[in-house]
Parts: C-alpha cells; sequence; structure tokens
C-alpha cells in the first residue's frame, strides 16, 4: 500500500493531493497491466494493453485525476492507429508522407515514439505484408537511429523477406549498439547455420 499524487508523477507524501492506493503492474510477451485500488474510496483501475506500446503509464494518471475532479492530460493519439488504414487503402508511401506531415505538423498530438512504429511493423507482419513492414522498420531505424531494437525488428522482417544479407547488417549494427541483445546473437547464429 502506498500514497501517489492524484493527478500526476507518483508521491509519497501525505499530503491533501493524495491518496492511499494498493496497486500492482506487470507485463509480459508484449501485454502490459495495471491494477490500482483506491483504498477508502472503492475505486479501482483495471487496464490491459496488448500493444507494448507503454500508454497504460500515461493513461493512468490521467483517469486518477479524472476521479478525484483534478485537470489531467490526454495520452497522445496513437501513430500507428493511424497510419494503419492509410497503408491498407493508399499504400505505404502515402502513408509514410502522412506520418511525416503529421510529425511536422501536430507533433504534441500523436506518440511518434519508437515503439509506435516497432508494433506497427510486427502488425503489418502479422497481416502477411512484409514489405510494408519493413518500410516501416526502414522509417524506424531513420527517426530513431540510436535504438538497437529497430535494426533488430528490421532485421528479422529482412529474414522473413529471405534478404539474408541485410538481415546480417542489421542484427550487426543492433548489435554494435547493444553488444548485450541476445536476440541478435540468437537469430545470427540461426543465419549462419541454415547457409552451412
Amino acid at each position: 500500500m502506498y500514497k501517489r499524487a492524484i493527478g500526476g508523477t507518483p508521491g509519497f507524501d501525505e499530503g491533501q493531493d493524495s491518496v492511499q492506493i494498493i496497486g500492482h503492474t506487470g507485463g509480459i510477451h508484449g501485454f502490459t497491466s495495471v491494477i490500482h485500488r483506491f483504498v477508502d474510496d472503492k475505486h479501482t483501475i483495471i487496464l490491459f494493453d496488448n500493444t507494448a506500446s507503454g500508454a497504460l503509464g500515461n493513461i493512468t494518471p490521467a483517469i486518477r485525476a479524472i476521479l478525484y475532479d483534478k485537470p489531467y492530460e490526454l495520452p497522445r493519439r496513437s501513430i500507428a492507429n493511424e497510419i494503419l488504414p492509410m497503408i491498407l487503402e493508399n499504400g505505404i508511401d502515402a502513408a509514410i508522407d502522412h506520418y511525416q506531415t503529421l510529425r511536422n505538423e501536430h507533433p504534441d498530438e500523436y506518440d511518434f515514439s519508437e515503439a509506435e512504429l516497432n508494433n506497427l511493423g510486427y502488425i503489418l507482419l502479422g497481416m502477411n505484408r512484409v514489405a510494408d513492414a519493413i518500410a516501416i522498420f526502414e522509417l524506424n531505424v531513420e527517426m530513431y537511429s540510436g535504438g538497437y531494437n529497430t535494426y533488430d525488428s528490421l532485421g528479422e522482417a529482412y529474414m522473413i523477406a529471405g534478404e539474408r544479407e541485410l538481415a546480417i547488417e542489421n542484427y550487426a549494427q543492433s548489435l554494435k549498439l547493444n553488444p548485450d541483445n541476445a536476440n541478435a546473437v540468437r537469430m545470427l547464429q540461426r543465419i549462419f547455420e541454415q547457409t552451412e
């Protein structure tokens, strides 16, 4: 049991702007959850997310604030949810152009995080739209060139597409950025074993 500030960041003060909460968060394999029970007021917040976007950390404080009539900010809208229909209806080039326009003109309205594009790429892989997934992972590498996971995901998409050399190149770059990336090590071993 702990005290938490109603509207924002965690706080352990006993002031007027805190409430007593029993809570737990957790996650596994792309799923996350939050449970907060407000002991004195008999409110409970239960949230589940299967996008691995990390959005629950932003949504929970807003719900807490709404419950107690405090100021709040809504989480930014998912850019993946915005551009996926455009990919399906107008093609990947139009969707990427739309992404760039929104990023330039509405930077605070949408969630342009690395995780958003990464999740979208995996959604496209799940739909067997490998070329579109590669384009999204390439965009993610362009936007977040310092993120080892961007290269790891692009490597996976190239591997699925049968582009062995490009898969190796991207897994190697992922390892260069994060030598502890065990997935890249496993995938490179698998690629080399398949060619022996």
